[in-house]
């Protein structure tokens, strides 16, 4: 095999042997389509498609599945869920919070959380499990009580409809808000999912900041929908 710099010619034989298995692996791997983080975040967020529809990322399987087992936070409730790949996540900071998730291109922001239901009502465990799930439901849901949840985050256009995921009692909330912390503000649209499974209850929210554009709240709720449609709660199979 000859080289060629300018007018210079530089005769060598390429041995494979010279490197290393694994890098060989990794140029292998590579050419077959699996591409490592952070690159492959990066390729998905500058793609035009995934750009203009960020739901084709997800419809046509870039994901992620996240999974609960293992995980202390969790508190023994075993889950799975399914996010876009180019979100970036790391692992909540508060004792509840599992997850953190963001998405560079367009600033929409997630967190997964999970609460005991006894804890939250100060009731004990047996407690809850007396209480058909239907009407634990309807209480848990109540409109006066999530609205009261939620007073500190100035909602607006606030709207609330029950929904079955996974087999499981659960709500989609949403609103407008003006956030105020520390000094900094910002509005989102809010889009808030409860799932109900025994003593369990499930929050995943998102959070898209309303910058220069106006935000299509339909399309947001369709892609957020379609998110929580790959939630698995594997306790309830077994």
């Amino acid at each position: 095999m000859t080289l060629s710099f300018g007018d210079h010619k530089v005769g060598t034989t390429l041995n494979l042997s010279q490197f290393p298995n694994t890098f060989l692996k990794e140029i292998e791997s590579r050419s077959e389509g699996n591409i490592s983080s952070p690159i492959i975040e990066i390729l998905l967020n500058n793609n035009p498609e995934f750009q203009a529809f960020p739901i084709q990322e997800y419809i046509k399987n870039f994901r992620r599945k996240l999974n609960s087992i293992n995980f202390s936070k969790s508190k023994g409730l075993e889950f799975e869920i399914e996010f876009p790949l180019s979100w970036y996540f790391n692992e909540g900071k508060r004792p509840n919070v599992l997850w953190l998730l963001k998405n560079d291109l367009n600033g929409v922001s997630n967190t997964v959380t999970v609460y005991l239901i006894s804890n939250k009502l100060g009731v004990t465990p047996d407690i809850i499990a007396s209480i058909n799930p239907l009407e634990l439901a309807d209480e848990i849901f109540a409109l006066d009580n999530i609205t009261t949840e939620y007073s500190s985050y100035n909602p607006l256009n606030f709207s609330s409809t029950r929904m079955i995921i996974d087999g499981c009692y659960g709500v989609r909330l949403e609103f407008d808000s003006k956030i105020s912390r520390l000094g900094f503000q910002g509005e989102f649209f809010i889009v808030i999912y409860y799932v109900m499974f025994r003593d369990y209850l499930i929050c995943i929210s998102f959070y898209v900041p309303k910058l220069e554009n106006e935000i299509n709240k339909e399309d947001n709720k369709k892609f957020f929908d379609l998110i929580m449609n790959s939630l698995i709660v594997l306790d309830k199979y077994k």
